[in-house]
């Protein structure tokens, strides 16, 4: 595992891998300075997103464990979709879109939809963002 990564890595949070859930928090502790409530296994409409963040609460922390949608309702609540593989996938980009669909049908104001990796090819890259999906690949991050 990269070294840079390897400070994030944790027990996993409910039934999440624990190197995708690494590649997460990093990206929420450098870039949002662990800002906000990131709820893991978020339960959404039969599916479980790899995690959802809550920006604009006040607290910062992480949390996780059944009955997400009913501590941390999205309706009304400005939210960023969060969900990470090894690779960068047609699958990985497919199953954000669903996921994206369905914060939407269930009233989330969503600010984005963000898939992580640790690679990736330009190509799928380039689709994921011209489908309105922004994209966090590891290799990609400056030692």
């Amino acid at each position: 595992m990269d070294t840079r990564l390897s400070a994030y890595l944790q027990a996993p949070k409910s039934n999440g891998n624990p190197h995708e859930q690494a590649l997460i928090r990093r990206w929420w502790v450098e870039k949002k300075r662990s800002q906000g409530l990131l709820a893991w296994e978020y339960y959404l409409r039969g599916c479980y997103v790899d995690a959802v963040w809550f920006p604009d609460v006040d607290d910062s922390d992480e949390v996780f464990g059944t009955g997400m949608p009913l501590k941390y309702p999205i309706n009304g609540k400005v939210i960023v979709l969060c969900e990470a593989k090894i690779r960068l996938t047609p699958e990985l980009i497919g199953q954000a879109l669903v996921y994206k669909s369905f914060a939407v049908r269930e009233g989330a104001i969503l600010r984005e939809a963000r898939i992580f990796a640790d690679t990736g090819s330009d190509h799928l890259r380039t689709a994921a963002c011209d489908l309105g999906l922004e994209v966090e690949i590891q290799d990609d991050t400056p030692e």
